[in-house]
């Protein structure tokens, strides 16, 4: 890696308090684990897991192409460019950040850093991609753009992410309701898009971003409609500290039922991209954040194509495992979707077709619908009887359960725990099954029958009756044991709590401990009233003492004696008179 110091002027130096906390996290060497678990912010997160790679981690980028990053920041995309690009070029205005990106990428040839405002900067040289993002939430946005285009090559590409002025977490009570009056703040649509034509940028595609671009979870275009599906991985991002009117999600849904044409006017970020070739053809892409590192993956939707594909290195051998697995899936009466493209990608044909689950909700017979579903799950699996499952195999939850209770249980060798009614597809009489992500070995079909019943859409009474039409009540501790043992294997526990789980506080909890505040500081004024009374009280009394004292004929007689007492005293100091 090469620092370039041409440009870097002193005055640019000038880093916010959050960071400088990254500096200090940074400077303790701690692992991401250990910094989320001692401090468990949503600043922090954003810094150390790489989440903010997934903008651009679904990206096709030209072989061989070159890419300018104005903003480096401490390197939260730059080490998603360097793995990906054959050369990349990153300004960033502090010399401190630099440094930092300078130990980070010290093994990386392909990278230098330029130092200082990309205003004053001047590059000889063009790039096939220009990344612009946070330099923009304080910089002109139309003359950054006019100076970026100036470096882009024939056919390139610029993306450009902001955050929305009218995204629905601005509205919910948090300071960042403020962006809302501010006159200065020009991030909506339909100014975005007046700016890119004056520049003489007409030709872009915007894509919409949950919760936000620094951290995205979900990202969609115009030509895929939203569902309240969709909208469940928007894991909305509130530090500890802060107060929200409502959750954001409980309001998009709404928003989803009955005013779809305005939902993308309350998405939380905009990514643009920008360019005069064609444009990539995905359409929505989601990840898995939640999860584990090795867990993550990300599924990319095409016009006629379904893809999943790890998103860091360390997924990729789950993404193998999933391809391995393919082989044991039942195939009477059913397709299995997915299909390796390569030993690391999973890509499958995009099909219109009703889901199963929501055949089986809006049936006039909802339990005789089930109860196809059930007799085509246990007639496409094998089961074993659990006398028949050596010692070694048998599940961790499953082994201080009596034998009684699991000799009741129909076990199956191969268990793909999501072959459930609302990850099917029925086209033809004929069931699609997709997103068949999970084989658990020797797990009771009785197990995907309650995930099937949990996940379906049906009204209590409807899911009571099937619980006890399928006698699986008297399961439901060892289930729930089942289902605790595989999410401790995918689940990062430690974000999901504290991160991307943490309950917002309603403003009324705002409200009640004001109030309890204000009683308190009235308590201690009405202490201080009382004290000061008590006081007023002694000092009245000491007066009276000291009238009385002054008053007295003892005090009259003996001022002579205090004067000769004083005199005295001074001699033998070897004062003078005082």
């Amino acid at each position: 890696m090469k620092i370039n110091m041409e440009f870097y002027k002193e005055a640019n130096e000038n880093l916010s308090e959050d960071e400088i906390k990254i500096v200090n996290l940074i400077s303790e060497n701690k692992s991401y684990d250990e910094i989320i678990s001692d401090s468990p912010t949503v600043n922090n997160y954003i810094h150390f897991s790489g989440v903010k790679e997934n903008l651009l981690n679904w990206y096709e980028f030209k072989e061989n192409s070159s890419l300018l990053e104005i903003g480096s920041g401490f390197g939260e995309l730059t080490n998603l460019f360097v793995k990906k690009l054959q050369n990349v070029v990153g300004i960033e205005e502090s010399l401190t950040k630099a440094k930092i990106l300078e130990e980070k990428f010290k093994e990386q040839e392909n990278l230098e850093i330029i130092v200082g405002d990309f205003k004053e900067i001047t590059i000889e040289r063009k790039f096939d991609y220009i990344v612009i993002t946070d330099y923009l939430e304080k910089n002109d946005f139309c003359e950054t753009l006019s100076k970026a285009k100036c470096y882009l090559n024939e056919g390139g590409t610029i993306f450009i992410a902001v955050n929305n002025k009218y995204g629905i977490k601005n509205w919910k009570g948090k300071d960042d309701y403020k962006a809302l009056l501010d006159k200065n703040s020009e991030f909506t649509k339909l100014n975005i898009e007046s700016d890119l034509k004056k520049v003489g940028l007409e030709k872009y595609k915007f894509y919409y971003i949950f919760p936000e671009y620094n951290a995205p979870n979900l990202i969609y275009t115009d030509n895929h409609k939203i569902s309240s599906e969709d909208i469940s991985r928007n894991f909305e991002l509130n530090e500890a500290y802060e107060f929200t009117n409502f959750k954001e999600n409980e309001i998009l849904e709404n928003i989803i039922k009955n005013e779809n044409d305005l939902f993308n006017f309350f998405v939380n970020s905009f990514l643009i991209e920008i360019t005069t070739s064609n444009f990539n053809e995905s359409k929505y892409i989601a990840f898995t954040n939640y999860r584990r590192k090795d867990r993550q993956i990300q599924t990319i939707i095409t016009q006629d194509k379904v893809i999943k594909k790890a998103i860091n290195t360390e997924s990729q051998n789950h993404i193998k495992e999933m391809i391995s697995n393919i082989k044991y899936f039942p195939t009477n009466n059913c397709v299995l979707l997915d299909k390796p493209k390569d030993e690391i990608i999973i890509e499958s044909d995009f099909i219109i077709g009703k889901r199963l689950d929501e055949i089986i909700a809006n049936s006039v017979d909802v339990i005789g619908e089930f109860d196809k579903y059930k007799q085509f799950l246990f007639n496409n699996n094998k089961k074993i009887p659990y006398e028949e499952i050596k010692e070694e195999d048998i599940l961790e939850p499953l082994k201080n359960e009596s034998e009684e209770v699991l000799k009741n249980l129909n076990f199956i060798e191969y268990g793909f725990i999501d072959m459930i009614p609302k990850n099917c597809f029925v086209v033809g009489g004929m069931n699609f099954f997709f997103d068949q992500e999970w084989l658990v070995k020797y797990i009771p079909l009785e197990f995907i029958l309650k995930r099937s019943i949990d996940n379906t859409y049906l009204k209590q009474e409807i899911r009571e009756k099937l619980f006890e039409k399928y006698d699986l009540n008297k399961y439901k501790e060892l289930f729930s044991k089942i289902e605790e043992w595989f999410l401790e294997r995918v689940i990062d526990k430690n974000v999901l709590a504290n991160i991307l789980n943490r309950p917002p506080q309603a403003l009324k909890d705002k409200v009640e401990l004001l109030e309890k505040t204000v009683d308190l500081k009235e308590n201690m004024i009405v202490n201080l009233e009382n004290q000061n009374k008590e006081l007023q009280l002694v000092i009245n009394r000491k007066d009276v003492e000291l009238t009385n004292m002054i008053n007295s004929k003892s005090w009259k007689v003996t001022k002579p004696f205090r004067w000769l007492f004083r005199k005295v005293r001074n001699l033998f100091k070897g004062g003078t008179n005082s």
